[in-house]
């Protein structure tokens, strides 16, 4: 993890701890969990998300899942509250698909 956005996912985590979401830095970024969420294990209810830049979007700051999925601009903190509660309040569907695994999402 840039040690030059720890201080921007801080802020993240502030945020998504308002919304009773757990988030805690991690050597890999920003651990997200959510303790309410139904699945078998904590797998299907948590996240990591980093923070880098976007090269296709002028190199502006973007969360992304660890996995590389973008979620939303760095200064947009509404709309990637929405994709991290959705992320994390879903089941492995969706998981599956911002993995980007085979047989995953709807056009599959």
């Amino acid at each position: 993890m840039n040690p030059d956005r720890r201080p921007l996912l801080e802020s993240l985590g502030t945020v998504l701890r308002a919304y009773k979401l757990g988030a805690e830095m991690t050597p890999n970024g920003l651990h997200v969990t959510n303790p309410t969420a139904d699945g078998c294990c904590p797998e299907h209810s948590s996240a990591t998300i980093v923070a880098r830049p976007r090269r296709d979007d002028g190199d502006r700051a973007w969360f992304f899942t660890l996995g590389g999925c973008p979620l939303a601009e760095a200064d947009n903190f509404p709309d990637v509250v929405t994709a991290i509660k959705s992320l994390v309040n879903t089941g492995q569907e969706i998981r599956r698909i911002v993995r980007h695994e085979p047989g995953a999402g709807i056009n599959t």
